[in-house]
C-alpha cells in the first residue's frame, strides 16, 4: 500500500504548510529541488550538493570545479597563512607595520 500526499481538505492544508521549493517528503520519498535523495548520495560532491541547495540546480563540471577551488582557498588561508604569521610576527617582535622611505 503507497501513502500519497493529501490532495484535498484540511490534511492538505497541513502538507503544503511544510512544503517548501528547496525540499518534497512524501512517505518513503525525499527530493531536493526535484533530484531524488538517492540519486544524489554517493553520486554529487559535497561542493555540487551545496551548489545545489543555493541555485536549486547541479553545477556543470566546471562551475563545480570553480566552487571546490574557492571552498578549499578558504580552508586554506587559516591561522597558520603567510600573511597571519606577518602580521603576528610584527606584533610580537615590536616591527612597525608602516615602512619608512629613506630621506633623499
Amino acid at each position: 500500500m503507497s501513502i500519497r500526499r493529501p490532495d484535498s481538505g484540511p490534511e492538505k492544508a497541513v502538507a503544503d504548510w511544510w512544503r517548501t521549493e528547496i525540499i518534497d517528503m512524501q512517505p518513503g520519498e525525499i527530493s531536493y529541488f526535484g533530484y531524488p535523495i538517492e540519486s544524489l548520495i554517493g553520486n554529487v560532491s559535497f561542493t555540487q550538493m551545496i551548489w545545489l541547495m543555493v541555485q536549486g540546480e547541479l553545477p556543470s563540471p566546471d562551475k563545480a570545479k570553480l566552487l571546490d577551488a574557492a571552498l578549499m582557498s578558504a580552508v586554506d588561508h587559516g591561522p597558520q597563512a603567510p600573511s597571519i604569521a606577518i602580521a603576528r610576527m610584527a606584533s610580537t617582535c615590536g616591527v612597525g607595520l608602516t615602512m619608512r622611505w629613506p630621506q633623499r
